[in-house]
């Protein structure tokens, strides 16, 4: 560089700075997901998804004729494990309502527990006073593994109560999702 030139060395730093700036952001330009990749991106994911988790509602209601002291079972949903499967998340609520038909001031224990095949977790009961009408509410969650296909999950509410009562229900409420 000559004495009259008057560039600086500062300012032909700044020059390269700036074009391999620009060279950086046209490579970004050029090497980014055009919007059609996003969208064949996002439609395998989706596949890959479908093909790796199946969800299945499980849902039945009863009204049952007579529910006992002792537990029972009622609105059972049996659900059979589809090929490929192996695995399950199992979510459901079993509820009971009836009315109590012991005298006024006299109360009884609805008890209710959601069952998840062989697995009875969380029970819950409610006191239900004569002539009155009262419900119970039990959740569960179950993971099952080694499942085979052709076997049956099955979720129930088990329930009791032990006085006379008229208008009984039972039901249950949830899913399953079945993964590979």
């Amino acid at each position: 560089m000559s004495v009259l030139d008057p560039r600086s060395p500062v300012d032909d730093l700044r020059r390269m700075y700036e074009e391999i700036r620009e060279i950086g952001r046209r490579l970004d330009l050029l090497e980014s997901p055009s919007g059609t990749q996003a969208f064949r991106t996002v439609a395998k994911l989706e596949t890959a998804i479908d093909a790796a988790v199946l969800p299945v509602m499980v849902r039945n209601y009863e009204q049952p004729a007579a529910i006992l002291p002792t537990a029972s079972d009622f609105a059972i949903a049996n659900t059979v494990v589809p090929d490929g499967y192996s695995r399950a998340i199992v979510q459901a609520t079993a509820v009971a309502s009836l009315r109590s038909n012991a005298a006024a001031g006299v109360t009884g224990g609805l008890i209710v527990a959601c069952t998840i095949t062989s697995s009875s977790a969380y029970t819950t009961w409610n006191d239900v006073a004569g002539q009155q009408y009262g419900f119970a509410a039990a959740p569960n969650t179950a993971i099952l593994t080694g499942l085979v296909a052709g076997a049956t999950i099955s979720v129930r509410a088990r329930v009791s109560f032990p006085q006379a009562f008229t208008l009984g229900r039972a039901s249950v409420d949830g899913s399953i999702l079945f993964l590979r």
